[in-house]
């Protein structure tokens, strides 16, 4: 985690800017993300913004798929015994 002495608080990877700067008070915050957007823009390119997607949301995703096909294997339980 990068922490920002002018803001005095922690800021987590997906919180910065793009080129590693506080997107409260603008100061650089990571260095090493900088240099590699200023070597990217010597080359004449652009950096896209990486965006993690977050344990807990996969976590979530499996859970769902784990409760919907339990629900699921009910529905065709309870078919076979109402119609069958």
């Amino acid at each position: 985690m990068a922490w920002c002495p002018a803001c005095t608080r922690y800021l987590t990877p997906t919180s910065l800017r793009t080129d590693g700067t506080c997107p409260y008070c603008e100061q650089v915050v990571d260095y090493s993300r900088q240099r590699k957007v200023e070597q990217a823009k010597a080359r004449g390119e652009e950096l896209e913004e990486v965006v993690p997607v977050p344990w807990h949301f996969k976590l979530l995703m499996v859970a769902t798929v784990v409760y919907l096909g339990w629900r699921a294997a009910q529905g065709v339980e309870w078919l076979a015994h109402h119609f069958g």
